[in-house]
């Protein structure tokens, strides 16, 4: 829903799925990257960090992180 231009829709459906497992660490980072569409940087980078803390090896997860703090500190 977030690639087709529906990032509200698709953040009530992942925030369902967090709910339900919030061990999701694909859910978390496609919230990112809805919230990020939203330009709402700092939930996304939250969003991000939680992918992350349930898996440290999610690179693309790690990559928008870096992503999101290279635009922060240029």
């Amino acid at each position: 829903l977030c690639r087709f231009n529906q990032p509200d829709q698709a953040i009530d459906v992942l925030k369902k799925a967090i709910t339900v497992q919030h061990n999701f660490p694909e859910a978390h980072y496609l919230m990112g990257q809805c919230l990020e569409k939203k330009e709402k940087t700092d939930e996304a980078r939250a969003a991000y960090e939680s992918a992350l803390l349930y898996d440290k090896n999610y690179s693309e997860a790690a990559d928008a992180l870096e992503r999101l703090e290279k635009t922060k500190n240029p």
